[in-house]
């Protein structure tokens, strides 16, 4: 498989990253009582998310599932502060073979299935009719494309979602490593990751 430059910059800057030690921030266990009441709702960064989970995303995936078989489309590690307390959880979408999509909570702790929830709105069911086309065009499970760009990256996932691109199916990934968010896209047939892109870590 060939590589663009770009992409083995991103290797290396991983592998770089990995062997030095990252600066703790705001976000991690322990910190979030010490938050400011921010009197509203507010979404978080996804690295500051990671510290607060003790199962990973492809383990959050298997729990929903097991909870709720059919196939899971989408998967992420959400985060919001609410009047000054973290609130974090695994959002995990399941196509069940009743073609009904079903958002499952799982806590990000335990593995614990928080709630299940048919998605029943009109742009809900739009959202299942293009996942359905998706999976019919898809090989590889979401679990298995997550460890495709795994294999490729030292990193933790924390989003992972099947879609469209070019017509071509595929799943795009985050992953949070340090204080870098890498973009990854793997084909969905045979599960060759085509692109890699990483974000500011500022």
């Amino acid at each position: 498989m060939r590589f663009s430059p770009v992409l083995w910059f991103v290797v290396i800057l991983s592998v770089l990253a990995s062997a030095s030690p990252v600066a703790q921030t705001p976000g991690v266990a322990g910190e979030s009582a010490r938050r400011p009441d921010l009197g509203s709702k507010q979404d978080l960064d996804p690295r500051n998310l990671s510290p607060h989970s003790g199962i990973g995303l492809k383990a959050a995936i298997q729990r929903a599932l097991s909870a709720r078989p059919g196939m899971a489309v989408e998967a992420e590690l959400e985060g919001e502060q609410v009047n000054g307390r973290l609130h974090v959880v695994y959002e995990v979408s399941v196509i069940t073979p009743e073609h009904q999509l079903v958002e499952v909570l799982v806590d990000p702790k335990t593995g614990e299935i928080l709630a299940q929830q048919p998605e029943t709105e009109p742009d809900d069911v739009q959202e299942l009719q293009r996942f359905e086309n998706l999976l019919w065009h898809t090989e590889l499970s979401l679990v298995q494309l997550i460890e495709k760009g795994e294999a490729l990256l030292k990193a933790s996932p924390v989003l992972a979602e099947l879609d469209f691109e070019n017509s071509q199916p595929l799943a795009e990934i985050l992953f949070v490593q340090g204080r870098y968010l890498i973009e990854c896209e793997v084909e969905a047939r045979a599960g060759h990751v085509i692109e890699l892109e990483l974000e500011d870590g500022n």
